[in-house]
């Protein structure tokens, strides 16, 4: 998703807000957001960094180093 079209769901889920009248249901949307805003992504990188990342492990692995899948996989369980 670009900035633009980010901004852009922000702006409508602001105009959603504000339109909202029932008082339970933005107690409900605040709750949910706070929960939501606490989970902790694995990573979170912008475009020009993820092509950086791989251009780094396609180097890598031509000169034989890096792991295994299986490897990554152990070591970082909780992303599974």
């Amino acid at each position: 998703m670009t900035a633009i079209e980010l901004n852009t769901q922000k702006v409508n889920l602001i105009k959603d807000i504000l339109d909202e009248t029932n008082e339970v249901v933005i107690l409900e949307l605040v709750t949910y957001f706070r929960q939501v805003r606490k989970k902790k992504s694995p990573c979170s990188f912008t475009d020009t960094e993820k092509k950086e990342r791989i251009e780094q492990s396609v180097r890598v692995a031509g000169v034989g180093l890096g792991i295994t899948q299986e490897t990554m996989i152990n070591r970082h369980h909780e992303w599974i």
